[in-house]
């Protein structure tokens, strides 16, 4: 990232939260337990690989996913996409890319 800074937020969309507590009903601690662990996800990865010149959000996104998933609450990267600018392919790259990085297993 350029800045140096790493951010998530507004990234990771809370939009996409609200929407999904309103069908799924999760409670309001799963959601934040995904946002950290989304964040943290973002962080590491970061470290790992400064030089990534893709969409600071295309990789949140992609670490909101993994972060659902690892907290036991399940989208598909069309619900992701669904709610933000990007496309199910940008995301998916992302989420590969995150898994080879960090060393995370296909879920």
């Amino acid at each position: 990232m350029k800045s140096g800074k790493i951010k998530l937020f507004p990234y990771v969309p809370l939009r996409l939260f609200q929407s999904s507590v309103a069908k799924t009903k999760i409670d309001s601690e799963t959601a934040d337990k995904i946002r950290e662990t989304a964040k943290e996800l973002v962080k590491t990865y970061y470290k790992r690989n400064p030089t990534d010149a893709r969409a600071p959000s295309t990789i949140g996104y992609a670490s909101l996913y993994v972060g659902c998933m690892l907290n036991g609450f399940y989208l598909t990267l069309e619900d992701i996409s669904r709610t933000t600018s990007k496309g199910v392919g940008s995301i998916r790259e992302a989420y590969k890319d995150i898994q080879k990085i960090l060393g995370l297993k296909n879920r």
